[in-house]
């Protein structure tokens, strides 16, 4: 199938910094505005497209790389799964 528009290129409109090593997953918050990317360095990263100098969070996990990142659908947590039976929960709640 040759789709003319996969030969377009686009402009990067932003580059996140602060991960180690090689990301594997990324999701976006209900909202629009925040998102999270995981990697191999055994961390996840909450981050606002408002501001991306400096991720919002950096949360660890156990033992291995964040293999799949998901907020759920109202927003208030967002789930991180390791490939190592661990799964992580957070709510995205400001204390």
């Amino acid at each position: 199938m040759n789709n003319s528009r996969s030969n377009i290129s686009k402009p990067i409109i932003a580059k996140v910094v602060g991960h180690l090593d090689y990301s594997f997953a990324s999701t976006w918050h209900p909202d629009g505005r925040i998102f999270s990317t995981g990697n191999q360095f055994k961390t996840s990263r909450v981050w606002d497209i408002r501001n991306l100098s400096l991720p919002v969070a950096v949360l660890k996990n156990n033992l291995g790389a964040a293999r799949s990142i998901r907020f759920s659908s109202n927003g208030q947590f967002m789930v991180v799964a390791e490939p190592t039976d661990f799964v992580h929960i957070y709510s995205t709640k400001a204390d």
